[in-house]
């Protein structure tokens, strides 16, 4: 199956919806689970979020961009990591316990060598960060 990465996707072929914060996104669950312990136990668990009666999955603990970023590697469309993303689809993979994206998530900062980017990267750790995720880099 097929899907395009702007959500103009055929009903058909998706058989979950999941709002993200404030955006709602169609999915293939079998994607999500594949790739994910924590979104196979919602989509296809006990938890009232996989059931049929509740049509939409609520996930309110990451990102919209970093969810954008998952779905599209879920899919397959190779999205690349920037300082822009990196530490929200780091925040996301250690929630979802994606162990090869969190993987790539650290090598891409241990390979920052921008100072400027850095010294970004710090400040946006230390305003948005400081109290959920920790990363430690083996420089």
């Amino acid at each position: 199956v097929i899907a395009s990465a702007n959500n103009n996707h055929h009903h058909n072929h998706h058989n979950s919806r999941m709002r993200v914060r404030i955006r709602r996104f169609k999915c293939i669950k079998a994607f999500f689970a594949a790739h994910s312990p924590v979104f196979k136990s919602l989509l296809f668990g006990d938890f009232k979020e996989g059931s049929q009666s509740n049509p939409e999955i609520c996930i309110e603990d990451i990102s919209i961009s970093a969810f954008e970023f998952i779905r599209d590697l879920f899919y397959h469309f190779k999205p690349r990591l920037s300082h822009d993303i990196v530490l929200d689809v780091a925040i996301a993979a250690h929630r979802y316990l994606i162990e090869p994206l969190l993987n790539e998530c650290v090598n891409f900062l241990r390979n920052v060598s921008n100072l400027s980017k850095w010294y970004q990267l710090i400040h946006e750790i230390q305003r948005k960060y400081q109290h959920h995720f920790c990363v430690e880099l083996y420089l």
